[in-house]
């Protein structure tokens, strides 16, 4: 009796050996499977830390909680890159949507500084332009910084904004800096609720869009009717795989790339907008052209 219990005492503690030894390397053999696509992960963060490449692709493999992981992972760094080319876009382009106001104050300046003989009341007009576009100047460049950093605050109060002289002065001065004809219709009952700062910007990018986009010599129409402004220009319209995205931020359609811009005049016509809980539009005129606009709801 003695040996039979001796020897089950014998083959249990065998068995417990084996099972301990068995478990171990099941175990071992689970954490490498686990942990070789944590290796791959913490490479691959390792050389995105060490070169700056975004573009490194993210191992992902499998169904399971690392792979998860990794999906998480390309995820932010897809996010990453795209921030990362949206910034860069706005430093290098920035420059050509701060050329506008820049450009009418160098040519009011040199007028006031080369001729002389300018009438009193032309010089009187000419400073009150130079005046307007440094305002203008400041407002666009604090807009750049708050689109670039997602902050967009504004200090301004609401009050009652007439909409159609609003869009005759923002016309006259796209007269006299761009040469083009410039026509503004009147559909009656323009006096909204409103930020008059905001509302400027945002019918002035439209208006420069316009100029932008059209050929030379043709004309722009704004018809103001409401709470509604409508730009019409004479250009080659908006290819409709594009009219979803010409609002986006820093979007640029392939052939509006080789134009000057940063992608972010529409944008801040969308964001002004947006504050006044309006809508923004954009279509193709049936005999060409394109026609931009918002609509705002009235008091």
């Amino acid at each position: 009796m003695e040996d039979v219990l001796s020897g089950m005492r014998i083959r249990l503690l065998l068995a417990g050996i084996f099972a301990t030894l068995g478990a171990w390397v099941l175990g071992w053999l689970i954490a490498g499977r686990i942990a070789k696509p944590i290796r791959k992960l913490s490479a691959v963060a390792s050389e995105v830390a060490t070169s700056r490449d975004l573009s490194i692709a993210v191992p992902v493999n499998g169904t399971g909680e690392v792979s998860e992981l990794g999906r998480s992972f390309s995820s932010m760094m897809n996010a990453l890159s795209t921030s990362l080319e949206q910034q860069q876009r706005l430093v290098s382009d920035a420059s050509h949507e701060l050329r506008t106001p820049l450009t009418a104050l160098r040519t009011n300046i040199e007028s006031l500084e080369l001729f002389d003989a300018i009438p009193e009341a032309e010089r009187r007009e000419m400073i009150r332009d130079i005046r307007l576009e440094v305002e203008e100047l400041s407002t666009l460049t604090a807009e750049l910084v708050d689109l670039a950093t997602d902050q967009v605050q504004s200090a301004e109060q609401i009050g009652t904004v007439d909409l159609l002289a609003l869009t005759r002065d923002v016309a006259q001065r796209a007269r006299r800096r761009s040469g083009r004809t410039i026509d503004v219709s009147d559909g009656g009952g323009n006096s909204i609720d409103g930020f008059s700062n905001q509302l400027l910007r945002a019918v002035s990018n439209l208006v420069d869009n316009a100029i932008k986009y059209s050929p030379a010599g043709s004309s722009i129409e704004i018809s103001v009717d409401g709470g509604s402004v409508r730009v019409r220009d004479h250009g080659p319209g908006i290819a409709e795989k594009d009219l979803p995205h010409i609002f986006e931020r820093f979007y640029r359609s392939i052939d509006a790339r080789s134009a000057p811009g940063s992608g972010l005049g529409l944008a801040i016509v969308a964001d002004a907008v947006m504050r006044h809980q309006g809508k923004v539009f954009a279509a193709n005129a049936p005999d060409g052209g394109a026609i931009v606009g918002f609509d705002l709801p009235e008091p």
